[in-house]
């Protein structure tokens, strides 16, 4: 969050999308949430069957997760010819090949995702 919020701070044109709902489990922050609620270009769509109208919107795919069982999002997001941005984490290792199919960041490193975005 850090990462898109510095990023449209300085872009006017930046949008984030969020598809899926929150994990009850694994609750993010309340003032993650606050952020996600207010922040005018941000827009969090519910789960969905069908994500592939979500991802024709979109210009890059960025799977910045803690934790994945499998990457499936990053390969939905090559599926559809989408740059992929993903953590460097077991299951997105093995949905990206850094520098190929997309590129990997440390996992929780906001100041190395931000620079990626913004190249």
């Amino acid at each position: 969050m850090k990462a898109f919020e510095r990023l449209a701070s300085r872009n006017g044109q930046i949008h984030l999308v969020m598809l899926g709902n929150y994990e009850l489990s694994d609750p993010l922050e309340e003032s993650v949430q606050k952020i996600i609620l207010e922040h005018p270009r941000i827009h969090n769509i519910p789960w969905s069957k069908e994500p592939a109208p979500v991802y024709t919107v979109a210009d890059i795919l960025v799977l910045p997760s803690y934790r994945e069982g499998f990457g499936n999002v990053a390969l939905e997001g090559s599926a559809m010819e989408l740059p992929v941005v993903a953590s460097d984490i077991v299951g997105c290792r093995e949905a990206v090949i850094h520098g190929e199919t997309g590129l990997l960041v440390t996992r929780g490193d906001d100041i190395a995702l931000e620079g990626v975005l913004e190249n």
